[in-house]
C-alpha cells in the first residue's frame, strides 16, 4: 500500500494506490497554512486510507523543497511552513517517505501517463499561481541542485525592461496587472500579449532543454490559444531544424498523484 500526495497552494491532493499502479481513491482538502496543523489533517487522512495499516512508501510533491535540510523555502502562499522540519515529521509518521518539487512530479506524471506519454525527453512548464517546470528524459526527472525554477528565467517585457517570467505570466500577475483572474479575463488583445511572453520563455526553455514536446499545465493555459503560441515559437527558435510542439497538460490537477505513481517505479 502506497501513500500519494501533492501539497499546493491553496488545495491538498492525497491519494491511496494499492499496488502502485494506479491510484484508487483522491481526498481534497484545503491546504492548512499552520505547519503542525497540516500534518495533523494529513496524518488523519492516511489512517483514514489506511486503516492503520503501515504504507510501503509515501511519495508528495511540495513548492521550493530543499533536499539537504528536508525543508522548503520561499513559500510566499504559507509562509509558516518555511524551514519546518518536513520531511523529518512525515518519516516519524510514516517511515519510507520521498518528496520532490511538486512541478516535477506533476510533470512527471504527465511525461508517463498523460500529453507527454509516449516522448523519450519532455519538458514541463506549470503555468498557474507561479510558474514552475521540470526537464523528463525516459522517465526519469534530470538531476538538480535545488529545484528547476523556470519561473525566475529573466525576459523583456512589452515595455522594454526586464522581469521574470513569473511576474509576467502567471496567474497572480495577470491577475494584479488586469485586475481579472485569468478565467475572467476576457481582452483578447491582453492575451495576445500574454501568449507572446508565454512563447518567448517556451523558446528559452527549448533551447535550454531541447525537448521533443512542451507540456504546458495550470490554469493559466486553459485560456490560451496554442495555436498562437506555436506559431510564435517557431519563429523565435530558429536554430533548430524542428521545433518540438507545446501542448496542453491532459492530467493536469491529478498529474502530481500519477507523478508519485511513476516516481516509486524508480524507488531503490
Amino acid at each position: 500500500m502506497f501513500l500519494l500526495f501533492d501539497i499546493g497552494g491553496t488545495t491538498t491532493r492525497m491519494a491511496i494506490s494499492h499496488t502502485g499502479d494506479k491510484v484508487d481513491d483522491v481526498k481534497l482538502f484545503p491546504t492548512n497554512h499552520d505547519f503542525a496543523s497540516a500534518m495533523e489533517e494529513m496524518r488523519k487522512v492516511a489512517y483514514e486510507f489506511s486503516n492503520g495499516e503501515k504504507y510501503h512508501a509515501v511519495v508528495g510533491g511540495v513548492r521550493a523543497y530543499d533536499r539537504k535540510k528536508g525543508t522548503l523555502f520561499n513559500q510566499p502562499n504559507f509562509p509558516m511552513w518555511v524551514d519546518a522540519p518536513l520531511l523529518e515529521t512525515m518519516k516519524s509518521m510514516w517511515g519510507d517517505v520521498y518528496l520532490e518539487n511538486d512541478a516535477v512530479m506533476v510533470g512527471l506524471g504527465e511525461a508517463i501517463y498523460g500529453a507527454g506519454k509516449g516522448f523519450d525527453i519532455v519538458a514541463y512548464i506549470t503555468l498557474s499561481t507561479g510558474v514552475g517546470g521540470c526537464r523528463i528524459t525516459k522517465g526519469r526527472v534530470d538531476s538538480t541542485e535545488y529545484s528547476f525554477e523556470p519561473g525566475n528565467m529573466l525576459i523583456s517585457d512589452s515595455n522594454g525592461g526586464s522581469n521574470y517570467l513569473e511576474d509576467l505570466v502567471s496567474g497572480s500577475a495577470i491577475e494584479k496587472k488586469y485586475g481579472k483572474n485569468p478565467f475572467e479575463l476576457e481582452d483578447q488583445n491582453a492575451w495576445r500579449e500574454i501568449e507572446d511572453l508565454v512563447a518567448v520563455g517556451l523558446n528559452n526553455v527549448i533551447v535550454m532543454w531541447s525537448p521533443d514536446l512542451v507540456v504546458l499545465g495550470g490554469s493559466v493555459p486553459q485560456r490560451i490559444n496554442f495555436e498562437n503560441v506555436n506559431r510564435r515559437v517557431k519563429e523565435l527558435c530558429k536554430i533548430y531544424p524542428v521545433v518540438p510542439e507545446v501542448k496542453i497538460a491532459t492530467i493536469d490537477e491529478e498529474g502530481g498523484l500519477y507523478g508519485g505513481l511513476a516516481y516509486l517505479k524508480n524507488l531503490p
